[in-house]
Order: C-alpha cells, then structure tokens, then sequence
C-alpha cells in the first residue's frame, strides 16, 4: 500500500510537472516578443552560417580580381632600361686652343646593329681559313642606319639615355663636330639601370676600349701615387721648417705639383669639373688625421688656385675616369715634310690633296680613322707603316659625310708609290667610299687581312712586282672599267684566299705573264676574272658568278701554258670569250689546260668563239667532270667552241673531283 502511494505520488508529480512545461511552452508562444526572440535567434544562427561561406568566397574572389590585375598590368606595361655614362674631351694635341672645361654638345646615339651579310657569314663558317671574320666591326657604320634614340651630354660629360627596349643589342656611337666619333658595338642593356663602363665589357669588339679604359685609370693611380709621394716630401720638408719661411715652403710645394701635373695624361678640365665636389666633402671632413693644416694653410697662401684643385681632384679620381674619349681632329692638307702618326681612336682629315714627301713618315694605328675629302687623294713617297688588329682595324674613308654613291663624294685614291719604304705589311685596315681605295705602284707590297668596300675601284697594281693580297674581302666595287682588284703591266702577283662579292669585275687582269689567283671564293660577281691577256694560273677556288671567267686574249707570247685546274664553276655560265677582237692586236691564245674542275654551270660550260683562225695552240679540257653531261652529246649541248678550236672532252669524269675548290 505504501509503495502504491509512492508511485502514485510520482506520477502526480510527473504530471504537474508535465502541465506546467506545457503552460509555459504555450505562454511563451503566445507572447510576440517571444516569438521574435526564436525567430531572430533562428535568423542568426543561418545568417552566420551562410555569412561565413560568403565571406570566404568573396575574399578568394577578390584575391582573384587582384590576381589577374596585376598579371594584366606587368603584361600592359613594357619593361624598360636605361643607360648612363660619361664622355670626355681630351686635348692630347699640344693646341690650348683645343683645351676643354665644358663637356656638354657631345651626341651620344643608340643604333640597330647592322646586318650581317648571309653569304659571307656562310663563306667564314664553311671556309674559315680565307678572308677575314666579318662582325659589327666591319659592317657597322653611323652614316648608313637612323639612331633608335639619342642625347647630348651635361657639361661634366655624363648622359642618359631613358625607356629603352632591354635584352636587346645596340652599337653605341659618341661624336661631336672637331672630335671625331667613337663606337662600342653589341650593348645588351638588362631591364631597369645600366652602366656604359659595364655593358661595354660584354663584347670582345670593346676589347681596346676598355682597355684604354683601365689604363686611363691605372695612368691616374701611378700620378696620384706620384702627387702622394711629393706631398710626402713635402711633408717633411714642412715639418722640418716650421721654423722657417712658410711663403717660400708655399711656393716651393706648388712648384713640385707643376712639375707633377705637366706629364699628367688625364685632362685637367675633367679634373677641374668636379672640383666643388671635392671641395665640400673636404671641408665636412673634421679628421684631423686626413688633413694637413700646414699643408692647407700654404695652398691658401699660394696664387696657384688651379694646382690646387688640380691636386684635390688627383687624389680622389683615381678609378672615376670617362668611358669613352673624343679627341681633337688633326687637318693636313698640300705637301708634308714631317711625321704624321694618327694614334687609337684619332681622325685625320685631308681636306685638300695631300702629298707626303720623301724622308716624311706616315702611319696608322690600330683604331685609327683617315678620312678624305670627296675627289682628293693622299700619295705616299716617304716611309708608310700601316697597321691595325683584328677588332681594331684602321679606318680609311671619304670625309664627305652623306652616302650617294656619287663619285664627288667618294676620296679619290690612297697611292703609295714607287720607292717607298714600306715597314711592315699594310694589315687589318677597312676601306671604304673611294674611286680607286687603294693605288699601288711600289714592289714586293703584302696587303692581308682587309676589307674593302663600296668602292669604284678597291686596289689598282700598276708596274710593279712581286705583290701579294691574301685574306681579304673585296665587296660592292662597281667599277665596270676595272675591278675589286685590278692590275696591269706586272711581272708578278699573288691573290690568295680572298673572298669577293658582288663587284661588276672581282679581278681584272692584264698585260701580266705570270702569277696566282688561288684559293679565293667568287660569289654574285658580274664577272669573276676578266682577263685581258692574263696568262697565270688560276686554281683551287670556288666561283658562282653571272660568268665565272671572262677573257679576250693573252699575251702574243711563244711557248706560254696557262693553268685552270681544280676549281669549281658553279655559275650561270663558266668560261666565256664574247668579244670578237677588231685589229689584229694579241690575235694569239696561249696553250690552256683547263684540267681537273668540276663545270656546274646553270647554262653554259664553255662558251668560246672568235672570227679569228689558230686562236689557240690548243685547249687541253681533259679529265673535267660536267654536272648531268654523261656522254659527249649532252656535254657539247653546254659547250660553244668555234669551228676552227679543236677540243677534246672524251676524258670527261663521271663523279666530281674531290681536290677541286678552295684548299684547308
């Protein structure tokens, strides 16, 4: 009974329990407060949720949009460089009137490099044992291409060119009216700042620039060594006088900076440019250890306020010498008894015909540059050296600074002549811009390793012997009265390993009994060798011309034999005679072996004719191979010889001749 009370008494309470949580409920939900209260509580535990998610997705979006702006804007937005650099005026002439405290007015002028001429990059890659290596060096000049950008200098010689294209070579050229100019081939500027000192550095082409460079700089530090040990003596000299005359001690000091500044190589108004400079950082300066003030009291005492700054721009300028120096032009002009030497990176001009005498001296250096007026000419009867390096070729060209390709425009001709004492070989020079460039007339010369270009005429030979041209370029002669190379009346010649292009007459030879034309390469010529009574040997090289050779006739001599052998004809048309002589002037051909070539002609292989009976003695033309001629019949298809020649083809070849062409 007891336990059914108990449970009795749970359950009731259960119950109340149970009525007064549904009382509540109800009460609860029938109140609008109460209602907003769940609602809200509702409303902000999704808002929350979903405020989350959105917060998240929105900020990646926005780092998104951020993203792709500034991918667009680095993409919108070139990359630029720029490039700064010194340039000074640096009168070594021994003319005051040439002295220089201004550096401003000086162009300084960014080029494309030039281009490079296909062919002859081909010829130098596949023959490297012939002509010269044609670079920037060779090709590039000012006067023929549009700056892509240029400036003038500031007064202490710096400028600045701004907006640049990086990762893109440039040729670099400084010049100003009276100094001639300067270049400095293949700059590749990288994105943002750039320095000429260093971006000079980046070609072999620059080699003597900044070479000379340096040795500016080691000059300045053996004078700025030699100025410390005179202020060294000085010093003592000033301690040990104290007690004496400081006025002459004064005088004494600055007589010693005359005597040190008069060898100075380094021109005292670069010095003098950065004078205040100096001035103020040695006025800051409150080291007593750095400063002398006997020493500074006897220069105030002194009226040599020049040597003063002089000494002050010593001290500190060792290692902070221009890039790139213009020096002053030297004009010759009429008849010259003395010397003339034109050093690295100087201009002589000759402003009228200039005549160097016997017993006179003349000479070019590497990097030297000889500039002629239109229609004159320099003759040589004294002494002549003349000789650039590779890289660092003299320069001899007209001075009439257009491209006309007018021969008022073109210097006449550069003559040495008979007697003249030559001291070594005419090597490593460039030529350009002249009716005849170069004019011989003088014995036993050796001209190697030159390039001649745009040109009437390249080298005339004229009655003499024993000459020889090797590794050249010969280019662009458009003379059709005489040639790259033209000779005449001589006993002897060699041309050697020569590579000539697109002259009217590479070589045109005449009156000459013997010689060698070997190992040179002929290509886009009107005529590869003209031969006007020509009768030495012509071998081993590689022809591919409108006609590769052309003659007229020989010399009327008894029991003479000419060699064409091992050669390779790759032109239109091989070895032609068109012209029917008009008197009886050399109606005789010698004896030719045209023996051991390979005939690749596009149209004809020989092509021979004359009203002229007994021409030849014979024409020996054995053992030749002849490019898709397998018998005799097809051969003759290519081959026109008068009917009073006799020739013999039936010892033709039917593989080509592996020693033919150019030799290593």
């Amino acid at each position: 009974m007891y336990n059914e009370k108990s449970v009795s008494s749970r359950t009731n309470c259960r119950m109340k329990n149970a009525k007064r949580k549904a009382y509540s409920s109800q009460s609860r939900s029938d109140s609008p407060s109460s209602s907003f209260i769940i609602l809200y509580s509702s409303f902000i535990r999704s808002f929350y949720k979903r405020t989350s998610l959105f917060i998240i997705h929105y900020s990646l979006f926005i780092l998104l949009i951020l993203t792709l702006m500034s991918c667009g804007k680095s993409s919108t937005q070139p990359k630029s460089a720029s490039l700064t650099g010194t340039i000074s005026l640096v009168n070594d002439s021994g003319d005051a009137a040439n002295d220089q405290t201004d550096f401003s007015g000086i162009t300084v002028a960014l080029y494309n490099l030039a281009e490079l001429d296909t062919t002859i990059v081909r010829i130098n890659r596949d023959y490297p044992q012939i002509g010269i290596k044609i670079t920037q060096h060779t090709e590039f000049d000012h006067l023929f291409q549009t700056p892509v950008a240029y400036t003038e200098t500031s007064a202490d010689g710096s400028f600045s060119l701004q907006n640049l294209t990086p990762n893109t070579q440039y040729n670099l050229v400084a010049l100003k009216d009276g100094w001639g100019w300067r270049y400095v081939y293949e700059i590749s500027l990288s994105e943002g700042d750039n320095e000429l000192a260093d971006v000079m550095e980046q070609s072999r082409l620059n080699y003597r620039t900044v070479e000379q460079k340096r040795n500016f700089a080691m000059n300045n530090d053996r004078e700025m060594n030699n100025e410390k040990s005179v202020n060294s003596r000085t010093s003592c000299t000033m301690n040990n006088a104290k007690k004496g005359n400081s006025d002459n001690l004064s005088r004494y000091y600055i007589s010693s900076l005359e005597r040190s500044d008069s060898s100075s190589h380094y021109s005292s108004s670069i010095r003098q440019s950065r004078t205040k400079v100096l001035h103020s950082s040695l006025e800051q300066s409150d080291s007593p250890s750095e400063q002398s003030d006997d020493f500074y009291s006897s220069l105030e005492r002194s009226d040599s306020s020049s040597h003063y700054s002089s000494f002050i721009i010593h001290y500190s300028l060792s290692n902070d010498v221009p890039d790139l120096s213009l020096y002053p032009e030297t004009e010759i002009a009429g008849l010259v008894e003395n010397s003339i030497i034109v050093q690295p990176f100087h201009h002589l001009i000759a402003s009228d015909d200039v005549t160097f005498a016997p017993g006179s001296y003349f000479e070019l250096q590497p990097n030297s540059v000889c500039r002629i007026a239109g229609s004159k000419s320099v003759e040589i009867y004294g002494s002549v050296k003349m000789q650039g390096e590779e890289n660092g070729m003299f320069t001899v060209t007209s001075n009439e600074l257009t491209y006309n390709h007018k021969s008022d425009d073109y210097f006449n001709t550069f003559k040495i002549n008979s007697n003249v004492i030559l001291l070594q070989n005419i090597e490593q020079g460039k030529w350009s811009r002249a009716n005849t460039s170069l004019t011989v007339t003088c014995s036993n010369i050796n001209i190697a390793s030159q390039y001649f270009n745009d040109s009437f005429c390249s080298i005339v030979f004229n009655n003499s012997e024993n000459n020889e041209c090797r590794n050249l370029i010969i280019k662009n002669s458009i003379g059709e009265s005489e040639g790259g190379i033209y000779f005449s009346a001589m006993s002897e010649i060699q041309i050697n390993k020569t590579i000539f292009s697109q002259n009217y007459n590479a070589i045109r030879a005449k009156d000459t009994l013997s010689g060698s034309i070997a190992d040179n390469f002929f290509i886009s010529n009107s005529n590869g060798i003209h031969m006007l009574f020509y009768s030495g040997d012509i071998v081993h090289n590689e022809f591919n011309n409108d006609i590769d050779i052309y003659f007229t006739g020989d010399m009327d001599v008894v029991n003479l034999t000419q060699q064409i052998r091992y050669n390779n004809f790759n032109g239109i048309n091989g070895i032609v005679n068109y012209r029917i002589p008009s008197s009886s002037f050399y109606p005789y051909f010698s004896q030719k072996n045209i023996n051991f070539n390979n005939f690749k002609n596009h149209n004809f292989f020989l092509n021979i004719r004359s009203l002229y009976y007994n021409l030849f003695d014979s024409l020996d033309c054995q053992s030749n191979f002849f490019l898709n001629s397998f018998t005799e019949t097809e051969i003759y298809k290519r081959v026109i010889i008068s009917d009073n020649i006799q020739l013999d083809v039936s010892n033709y070849l039917l593989t080509q001749i592996e020693q033919s062409g150019i030799r290593q």
